[in-house]
């Protein structure tokens, strides 16, 4: 890795360390993408269900209604992002609004390019893990647990997310699960229990 992708990624860490929100402007209004919490990251792959892997191959090919379709289920994604509270996020009335205001002043590239930042913050955890080592640790891990499973021993490793995320970072910080689900970036999260 070259010295300037290393900085690169040294200063995703900090903005990721520090959830900076990314600010932008949608037909006169100043909106932010609110770093993806695990909350967030669940709705999102609701929404996602269905839709196809390569987005912006299916949406140029696709019939007029898929297209629209698409388009509003980007929207939800984007307004759920630019939310900043899970009251705002679960308030039909304000999301609705967020969603039919990026619909009406959003531009196709504008919304696919959004969409592309939140798809990769998602994966951000598993850049900073691999740039640092830690996804060999996990690794170690996991290919212990599988020993000691197959030799008839305990094993350990969750299998969902309340084992993997909720209950350790409920016990080991004594956070609340509102907090680990709506109040502390996904990445923050998978990093502080992967280190």
């Amino acid at each position: 890795m070259n010295a300037t992708d290393k900085r690169r990624i040294e200063k995703m860490i900090e903005d990721s360390i520090m959830e900076m929100p990314i600010g932008f402007e949608v037909g006169g209004v100043d909106l932010f993408l609110y770093p993806v919490t695990l909350g967030r990251a669940y709705l999102i792959s609701r929404e996602r269900e269905g839709m196809a892997d390569n987005l912006v191959n299916a949406f140029a090919s696709a019939p007029k209604e898929v297209k629209e379709n698409y388009r509003r289920s980007i929207c939800r994604i984007v307004a759920i992002q630019t939310l900043r509270r899970k009251e705002e996020i679960f308030d039909s009335k304000v999301l609705n609004e967020r969603i039919e205001h990026l619909l009406l002043n959003a531009d196709d590239e504008g919304l696919f390019r959004l969409y592309d930042m939140i798809m990769a913050s998602m994966e951000d955890s598993k850049l900073f893990m691999r740039t640092s080592g830690l996804n060999y640790d996990k690794r170690d891990l996991l290919r212990i647990a599988k020993m000691k499973a197959d030799s008839g021993n305990i094993s350990f490793g969750a299998k969902t997310a309340y084992g993997s995320f909720i209950a350790p970072a409920c016990e080991r910080f004594g956070w609340s699960i509102e907090y680990v689900v709506w109040g502390i970036s996904l990445t923050n999260l998978e990093m502080i229990l992967a280190d």
